[in-house]
Order: C-alpha cells, then structure tokens, then sequence
C-alpha cells in the first residue's frame, strides 16, 4: 500500500511530500512512516479517500483496477480533448495573428497553459483570413491568366 500512497502523492503534488502532508494535515514525520509501511490503518485511508475523491478505493487498499474512477478518467479524457481541439482551432489562425499574439500563444504553450483570447481577437483574426484568402484567390487568378496569355 505504501507504493500506492506514493503514486498518490506523484499525482497529486508531483512527489511533493510535505504538500502531500498540508493536503491532509499530517505531519511530515506521520507520513514518512505510512510511506514506511508502518502500520497503515483504517483512518489515513480515510483521509486520503476524503481528500482525494477522484481515488479509486479498491485500487487503493487492494492494488486491483486503476488508481483513478473510471468517471474522473472519462473526465480527464474529455478535457484533454476540448484543450486538443481548442488549440488545433487556434492553429488555423497563426498566419494572421500579431507578434504580440503569438508570443502569448508561445508563451502559453511554453508553460502547459491553454492560450486565452477573447471573441474580438478571433474576429480580427478571421477577417484577417479572409482578406488574405481573397487576396490569395486574386492572385491565382491573376497568375493563371498571365499563364493563358
């Protein structure tokens, strides 16, 4: 069960002990002694369960299934898509956007966070694309018509 504590904390604290420990309001010294294996009773998992929703409780204190409910899983799934489809909408706008535009869309990305635009950004954004669609268009036409000649 100790491994399965700290799987715990990797997911939730990114390994960080001491977070773990404020988390739950245990001391760090409580802590070191469940990762110990030392006598793990009814009461810390629990805390973890309380504190911890999203963990599977069988995973928990048997090891059998996953460590998180298929329901928060299915969450996550979900998530990670609508943040995959945000930016793959945000990917047809790069052509048009402003170097102030695409260093926050850099800079976002830099740092895991999903990119923030408000509706007037898109708007410009798109109107830029669609000039620049139309200009393009023109040009083809006016380069096939010179090719015709």
């Amino acid at each position: 069960m100790k491994d399965r504590i700290q799987a715990i904390i990797d997911y939730k604290t990114g390994g960080r002990i001491g977070a773990f420990g404020a988390l739950l309001g245990w001391s760090p010294q409580y802590l070191s002694k469940l990762l110990r294996g030392d006598s793990i009773g009814l009461t810390p998992v629990r805390a973890i369960l309380e504190a911890c929703p999203e963990i599977n409780a069988r995973w928990l204190i048997l090891g059998d299934g996953r460590m998180l409910e298929d329901a928060h899983v299915a969450t996550l799934r979900s998530e990670a898509m609508a943040h995959a489809r945000s930016l793959i909408e945000l990917d047809r706008y790069v052509g048009v956007m402003t170097p102030y535009d695409l260093a926050h869309l850099e800079s976002s990305l830099a740092s895991g966070r999903t990119p923030i635009f408000n509706d007037d950004d898109i708007a410009r954004w798109e109107a830029l694309r669609s000039s620049s669609d139309r200009h393009t268009a023109s040009e083809r036409a006016l380069d096939a018509s010179k090719k015709a000649r």
